[in-house]
């Protein structure tokens, strides 16, 4: 299993001030985003050695008036990491804020964590 965590908590860091790897603390500071690894499979096992793994994120976006910006930087992040966006939701929030939701996977080359779109 790998762990691509760390680098996609940094570079959501570096366009948005409030990214959680858990349900949102802070609701002070909008866009609020959320990342969650939901799949971290083997996708090719060579001679019993996984080669390549599936990873998928869902990301979670709340913002007061509109998520779009947030969902633009977001799409970008995720691309120049090489995953793709599989799908994206504007999901009703009963807290009357906009919240989107968002997933995007690869399959990600065990030594060289380079990601292949699927």
């Amino acid at each position: 299993m790998l762990n691509l965590k760390p680098i996609i908590f940094e570079a959501l860091k570096e366009h948005f001030n409030n990214v959680n790897g858990e349900y949102p603390k802070d609701w002070a500071k909008f866009p609020t985003v959320q990342y969650t690894e939901e799949e971290n499979m083997p996708y090719t096992i060579v001679d019993g050695v996984e080669r390549h793994s599936l990873i998928r994120y869902k990301i979670d976006i709340w913002d007061k008036t509109s998520t779009s910006n947030a969902v633009n930087t977001v799409n970008e992040v995720f691309f120049s990491c090489g995953f793709k966006r599989v799908s994206k939701a504007d999901v009703p929030d009963p807290s009357g804020l906009k919240h989107t939701v968002m997933r995007f996977e690869g399959v990600v080359d065990s030594d060289t964590l380079q990601v292949y779109k699927k």
